[in-house]
């Protein structure tokens, strides 16, 4: 099959959608079949600044009308895009409201992958206010989206739910994200990756690759960091949380390290906790002020937006990822793709028991999941890590045959393929109108 994948956002870019369609790419191609892939990096330059130049202006009219504006210009160019492709094309996934519209303008029936909210996630960064009308309008354009699908897939049950509820859609399937499971084969060695990182030989590292939005919780793992640092950490007990650690002890400021699967930090001398943040977004000046003034940086490193090939170096150089999601204005994480990855490079992994996570972490198993919004927890599952070398162990290797089992791409790509094959058995491109 001739397929072609679809966003209105930018491709690629740092982020689960874009690692998504990529691995999904490369899973069809692997199976033999042509895939493109069409997105805002398409637009002509013109285009481009016609799209986001006025954004700001219109925003300081009216809060919203800048999101509106841009999603109806993206709409637009890509229609125009998705006609040119139209005498090509066997298969088109879209995979946001934005691209489902233009498909409908070009005439092509379409497969919407649901990665999220997309609505309540303009809420939750603050680009609209709750029932305005520019929340109308971009709520109505992800319904119509979700509507006119032949097919819905969804990235959890979740967001599946959410597609039934918003939609009334009921052709929909939840294939959870997915992760190429030989990537750590082609990685560097945790002491290549941290000489290459400048990252010190006896530093426990705690990998965080967030986006600084509200809803991935990094300012939590920033305050995680300052109760491991800080002299005489005491705090509550969080053993009365279903999947919190009762094992946790109490860290000091030099606690001794005993992690991850014979990492870097494996050796049990005392070293110190590291925070190493891989990502941008709207926190990051708020991120930045509470590192400086809580007297934190020599203890984190915000490292800013880096490509998703260079992962594999901070996650070997990692002892831990930490991703300390967070429910905020009804966006929950989905099946976290760092998460998964984290898994496959065998860290331990200490999450918050929130949306996705929770259908791909087994508490104490393949993981550790600690209640959502609570520095504390997060500070005593590290310690955890770092205390209990034997546990970690056993859980990354937990996690590692999880991920072979239920995340490869190749076989996600396989169960796409089913879905476009029962929806496009003669081809977009030789059906007329839209369902």
């Amino acid at each position: 099959m001739r397929i072609l994948l679809v966003t209105g956002n930018l491709f690629p870019h740092a982020g689960g959608l874009s690692t998504h369609m990529d691995l999904l790419r490369k899973g069809l191609e692997a199976l033999g079949h042509e895939v493109r892939i069409r997105s805002f990096a398409d637009f002509t330059p013109g285009a481009k600044l016609l799209t986001r130049g006025p954004s700001w202006a219109l925003n300081r009219v009216r809060r919203g009308w800048g999101a509106v504006w841009t999603a109806a210009l993206r709409v637009h160019f890509l229609s125009r895009i998705l006609r040119v492709e139209a005498g090509w094309v066997d298969g088109l996934n879209v995979e946001d409201p934005m691209a489902a519209a233009a498909a409908r303008r070009a005439g092509l029936p379409y497969v919407y992958t649901a990665h999220g909210y997309p609505t309540d996630e303009h809420v939750a960064a603050g680009r609209i206010r709750p029932g305005t009308g520019a929340h109308r309008w971009l709520l109505e354009l992800e319904r119509a989206g979700l509507r006119h699908a032949r097919h819905v897939v969804a990235v959890d049950s979740r967001i599946a739910g959410h597609v039934r509820r918003l939609a009334g859609h009921d052709r929909v399937t939840v294939i959870p994200n997915f992760i190429d499971a030989e990537w750590p084969q082609r990685a560097p060695s945790p002491t290549e990756a941290r000489a290459a990182l400048g990252i010190p030989p006896d530093a426990f590292v705690i990998l965080c690759p967030r986006r600084l939005t509200a809803k991935n919780g990094v300012l939590y793992a920033v305050q995680a960091l300052e109760r491991l640092v800080a002299e005489g950490f005491g705090g509550g007990d969080t053993a009365h949380h279903q999947d919190a650690d009762p094992a946790a002890e109490r860290p000091g400021p030099g606690f001794a390290a005993g992690p991850a699967a014979g990492g870097p930090a494996a050796t049990g001398e005392t070293v110190r906790p590291l925070l190493v943040i891989v990502g941008s977004g709207e926190q990051e000046a708020l991120v930045r002020r509470f590192v400086r003034e809580r007297g934190l940086e020599a203890h984190c490193r915000l490292e800013g937006e880096r490509p998703h090939a260079d992962m594999g170096y901070y996650l070997r150089a990692a002892d831990a990822v930490v991703v300390p999601s967070v429910h905020e204005a009804g966006v929950e994480e989905a099946t976290s793709i760092s998460a998964l990855e984290a898994m496959a490079f065998r860290v331990p992994l200490v999450a918050s028991a929130v949306g996705g996570l929770r259908e791909i972490v087994r508490a104490g198993e393949t993981g550790i999941l600690v209640p959502q919004r609570d520095p504390e927890a997060l500070a005593r599952a590290l310690w955890t890590v770092a205390r209990d070398r034997q546990r970690a162990a056993r859980m990354v290797e937990a996690a590692y045959r999880y991920v072979l089992q239920h995340h490869s791409h190749l076989a996600a790509a396989r169960r796409f393929l089913q879905i476009y094959r029962h929806h496009f058995g003669a081809g977009p491109g030789k059906v007329a109108g839209t369902p």
